[in-house]
């Protein structure tokens, strides 16, 4: 399993020639394929791929975590340069999504215009297996330590401001050589939820989740200073290996890592790493 971190928040130290932002786009090679899991919030993943020599245009297939710009803003260059990669998403990935920001605007952060109805996108519900390697989950069991910053996050009905249930997030599983492997974009489904969720279909914890955590921001509306580490306790738990980065931020995966010590790390833009 080969993982390349073509776009989050930071970057490798010293590595002037890459990109970083706010967002997150993952290269992935298993088992003969090569994947894209998220596009970061604009073309800056393509360019970091050229510089890592990756070619995007050898992709197979593409994977849309969910429909905020930070994951979905570069797919527009996705499609511009790759001709034959199906691209998978919840169909409410397609709808709009905001974040309200502290005067109390409303920041639009859906999915781009120009993007939706392309031919190219295969949307699903639920859990769809596409073959015996790789399944989508959008269907997450529990609601165990939700990440608190998920109050400033909004949908809209008609002209109705909604919180936001996340049911346009959808996470991969990856079987590969015995090892369950889960891709999530930001978990804001609660990462307790998405392994616990493995745990339910497939008997077991996944061996590796890799994605981020949405605990960047605590909530500023109800301060809780144990979040981080009572989550630290209850991964721990899991046996799991976890790979953070994007909205985990780096002060709380510090925080996490008190608690979890090495059964957490922190993936940067340009690392390159095999599992």
């Amino acid at each position: 399993m080969r993982i390349a971190v073509l776009l989050e928040n930071d970057k490798v130290k010293d590595r002037d020639e890459l990109h970083s932002a706010h967002g997150l786009s993952f290269y992935i090679e298993s088992m003969g394929r090569k994947m894209l899991f998220d596009f970061g919030p604009d073309e800056r993943f393509l360019e970091n791929a050229g510089t890592m020599n990756i070619s995007i245009e050898e992709v197979d297939l593409a994977f849309l975590s969910h429909g905020h710009l930070d994951h979905a803003g570069g797919i527009a260059a996705f499609l511009r340069v790759n001709s034959k990669a199906p691209i998978y998403a919840h169909p409410k990935a397609m709808e709009k999504h905001f974040s309200r920001q502290e005067n109390a605007a409303m920041k639009d952060i859906s999915t781009p215009e120009e993007v939706i109805g392309n031919s190219r996108f295969i949307l699903v519900d639920g859990v769809t297996r596409i073959d015996g390697n790789l399944t989508l989950i959008s269907e997450i069991y529990g609601a165990e330590m939700m990440p608190p910053g998920n109050e400033t996050l909004y949908k809209k009905e008609g002209e109705e401001y909604l919180r936001d249930d996340f049911r346009h997030e959808m996470n991969l599983l990856l079987e590969e050589e015995g090892k369950l492997y889960l891709f999530s974009g930001c978990g804001h489904r609660g990462v307790v939820n998405l392994v616990e969720t493995v745990r339910k279909m497939k008997g077991r914890y996944p061996d590796h989740i890799i994605g981020g955590f949405h605990i960047k921001k605590p909530s500023k509306i109800h301060p809780d200073e144990t979040f981080v580490p009572r989550l630290g306790e209850r991964l721990k738990e899991t046996g799991t290996l976890y790979h953070t980065c994007h909205c985990t931020g780096q002060k709380m995966f510090r925080k996490l890592q008190e608690t979890m010590g090495a059964q957490v790390s922190y993936l940067v833009t340009g690392e390159d790493i095999l599992l």
